[in-house]
């Protein structure tokens, strides 16, 4: 490939485009050219390998991150296991956790699966503002789904709070772990815990829907 090529592909890959399509978008302009996804699979993953200078992908996220946490546009934290992986990772923008204590009346918080492929679930933390409209606080890596992580995680999101500063609502759907470790960190004299009316419809939907022999009924 040509070098302006080799730009379209580079550009492509920052933009997060399918190789197929970066593909059928340089035959549109050579059609004589002859590349195929794999192609660009390669390039993709040399480019990272130049990006990563020869660490492995969760060095180089942490590398990363380092370099935005002390532009100070990121608050991160993680912690490794026995083996050296990765097995917690909460993160957030300074500029949310601005807007968050200027919205901090309603937290929303539900796990997100299969998302990644190390098998690691996804804690995602929302709040709504005045404008009726939700944005996001933090995102949270968890290994696994117990009391010990949960209490890790909702710590790292009382301490983005100023002092003094309480959710009037917490919402979450039906995990005995998430629920007390939000009982650890915020007083119910302080912070309503309520279980997610989403939630709760598709569960009923779910499990109830069998009991009734017509969509009328």
């Amino acid at each position: 490939m040509t070098d302006l090529q080799l730009e379209v592909v580079k550009a492509n890959r920052l933009a997060r485009i399918p190789p197929i399509c970066t593909v059928v978008a340089l035959r549109q302009q050579d059609p004589t050219l002859k590349v195929i996804p794999r192609d660009i699979y390669n390039i993709n993953a040399q480019l990272d390998r130049i990006k990563h200078q020869g660490k492995s992908p969760s060095e180089a996220l942490i590398a990363e991150l380092e370099l935005q946490k002390a532009k100070g546009e990121v608050v991160f934290s993680y912690k490794k296991d026995a083996q050296d992986h990765i097995n917690f990772l909460f993160l957030t923008l300074v500029k949310s956790v601005q807007y968050f204590n200027q919205n901090a009346e309603i937290v929303l918080l539900d796990y997100t699966y299969k998302t990644n492929k190390f098998g690691m679930p996804l804690l995602h933390i929302i709040s709504i503002d005045g404008l009726n409209q939700t944005f996001t606080i933090a995102i949270c890596f968890l290994d696994q789904e117990t009391r010990e992580f949960y209490n890790k995680a909702i710590l790292k999101l009382r301490d983005l709070l100023q002092p003094n500063t309480w959710p009037s609502v917490l919402a979450t759907d039906c995990k005995v772990a998430l629920i007390g470790a939000l009982e650890n960190h915020f007083p119910i004299i302080r912070s309503k815990i309520i279980l997610c009316f989403w939630h709760i419809c598709k569960n009923i939907a779910l499990h109830c829907k069998a009991r009734f022999e017509t969509a009328e009924h």
